[in-house]
């Protein structure tokens, strides 16, 4: 292992580490496990490490994690934050409703959007956006409510037991 200082002050510094055995470095563990190291400092030989957790992670399993491959390791505390950074970008929950939604369901969920449907009260009723997407109520509500789910599980997934986050966008609905 190798460490580069990059800068410095009175009471703090910034170190670049190379390390050549990732399996033994407590960081990498973390990482791997899906934490994300916030501040790090060594105090009279005891490293000290906060990392957050994202929602979209089980703190359980992390720390477990964590625990197993480094057993010598004490957890001193462990605290529940309210998360202000989104866990998708725009773009990245772009990507998934691409990836995700057919066509049909896309264009269904979009038409309701910007026609006013989900306003209060509605601008458009479901018969009106139907009837501008050319397809019959049935049909373009099936196509709204599959896309309200798999956007709501892109959101939900981990939250549900036994829900999987659908990976293709092959169960399209003719209409």
């Amino acid at each position: 292992m190798e460490a580069r200082l990059i800068g410095a002050n009175e009471k703090e510094g910034i170190l670049e580490v190379d390390v050549s055995n990732v399996e033994e470095f407590f960081v990498v563990t973390l990482t791997d496990a899906g934490a994300i190291p916030k501040h790090m400092w060594s105090a009279n030989g005891v490293a000290h490490i906060v990392a957050d957790i994202p929602p979209n992670r089980s703190a359980s399993d992390v720390i477990d994690r964590f625990s197993s491959d480094h057993p010598a390791v004490e957890i001193v505390a462990r605290r529940q934050k309210e998360y202000t950074t989104p866990l998708f970008s725009h773009r990245e929950l772009q990507m998934a409703m691409n990836k995700t939604l057919t066509t049909r369901q896309h264009e269904a969920l979009l038409a309701a959007y910007a026609g006013g449907y989900f306003d209060w009260p509605r601008k458009k009723s479901g018969e009106e956006v139907a009837a501008e997407l050319g397809v019959s109520s049935p049909t373009f509500f099936q196509h709204l409510r599959r896309a309200e789910q798999k956007v709501l599980s892109l959101l939900f997934t981990e939250q549900r037991t036994g829900a999987n986050r659908p990976e293709t966008n092959e169960d399209a609905i003719s209409g």
